[in-house]
């Protein structure tokens, strides 16, 4: 733009004529103006816009951020401790990968095997049991959230059409299977007092004789030491030189009272 109008002054300054003086005028104005608007926008700055980065499908999406919203470690019911704050001391604003060992949650009941279970939220409200020396690891992958619901709440609806003996005896080997036969018919022979006595006496995993007959007594059972007597015979309770009983095989003995409830 400059280069043109030195040109057309150089030629207004050969042709000195009073038209083309006026022409040559406006032609500057025109071409001076011409500039001063392309300069302008030349010139003209934009701000910077933020950038986002996409996700992995292609869309700018908002962070997924983890939430521990409760954490308890035991053996199941009410045998467990809260450890929501172990927990959310290792977990990262979006992630945690974290071994439900004893080392970090400690060792509330030595000798059993324990498991934690986690409610924690993504988007919406999930819950994840971990078995003792398995790792917690957040988020899970897409989806697995849902189909792991759908395979706990498939396995529920098996088990619960399962007998809890058929629970039982899955894998059983053939000796088993025989000593089970074995035990089931000593089962159903049993009265219902006798039953009831089983039952106290699996509950409570062992008892001292004396405190057996002492309760079924206090509920005005007649002779509570035949009951007691009758179930050693039955070769389902075994009586130790201490004078403590205790189940035999209480796989078969909980699987047996649980098929048959005692009203």
């Amino acid at each position: 733009m400059t280069t043109a109008v030195q040109a057309l002054y150089a030629w207004l300054t050969k042709h000195p004529n009073s038209v083309a003086l006026l022409i040559g005028i406006g032609a500057v104005v025109v071409f001076g103006l011409l500039a001063l608007g392309t300069a302008a926008v030349q010139g003209r700055t934009r701000a910077p816009q933020p950038k986002r980065e996409p996700t992995a499908g292609g869309r700018n999406e908002p962070e997924r951020r983890l939430r521990i919203v409760s954490a308890y470690w035991g053996i199941g019911g009410d045998a467990r401790v809260d450890v929501t704050n172990k927990i959310q001391a290792h977990a990262q604003p979006d992630s945690i990968n974290v071994p439900a060992s004893i080392g970090i949650l400690g060792d509330p009941y030595p000798g059993a095997v324990k498991s934690l279970t986690v409610t924690y939220s993504i988007d919406r409200q999930w819950e994840i049991t971990v078995p003792e020396n398995g790792y917690l690891l957040l988020p899970e992958k897409e989806g697995e959230e849902q189909s792991r619901k759908s395979a706990e709440r498939m396995r529920a609806q098996l088990d619960k059409a399962l007998s809890a003996v058929d629970i039982a005896l899955d894998g059983a080997s053939q000796l088993e299977y025989n000593l089970f036969i074995g035990a089931k018919g000593r089962f159903l022979s049993l009265r219902w007092c006798e039953r009831l006595a089983l039952k106290r006496l699996c509950d409570a995993g062992s008892m001292a004789r004396v405190d057996l007959e002492h309760g079924l007594g206090s509920d005005c059972f007649e002779s509570p030491d035949r009951i007691v007597a009758q179930l050693i015979r039955s070769d389902l309770v075994e009586e130790t030189a201490g004078g403590r009983l205790r189940p035999k095989d209480v796989k078969w003995t909980d699987a047996l009272l649980k098929d048959n409830p005692i009203c």
